[in-house]
């Protein structure tokens, strides 16, 4: 067996108070830069919230002149039959009223666009 008496010898380091303030300063530069962007995208998307709200409220939106309420879908044999009702919600006559169904095929989800003229309400 080899033995070895030899003394082993630690260095100790040198406790300095520069790389530990220097790391501490790099951390609070990086705390207040990403503090400073998350507040400035914040008043950025306030500021876009105001004017697209602004935006939205200047269209005034007219109450509807007619309520159209649609029945159930009626299968009978090959054919489907749909329903509904029309009313004139508005104090005037209405004329030249026409109904655009969007209707989806179940077996293939094909699009149909239908239109429908009624008469005067």
């Amino acid at each position: 067996m080899i033995e070895s008496h030899q003394n082993e010898l630690f260095v100790e380091p040198k406790s300095s108070a520069g790389p530990k303030l220097l790391a501490g300063l790099a951390a609070l530069l990086i705390t207040a830069l990403v503090f400073a962007g998350y507040a400035l995208l914040r008043k950025r998307h306030a500021g876009s919230l105001v004017s697209s709200q602004q935006a939205s409220t200047t269209e005034t939106s007219k109450p509807p002149k007619a309520l159209i309420i649609i029945d159930e879908a009626l299968l009978q044999g090959g054919k489907t039959t749909i329903g509904g009702i029309v009313r004139n919600t508005s104090s005037e006559k209405l004329e030249g009223l026409a109904v655009e169904l969007e209707l989806r095929r179940r077996k293939d989800a094909v699009l149909e666009t239908a239109i429908h003229t009624l008469g005067s309400c």
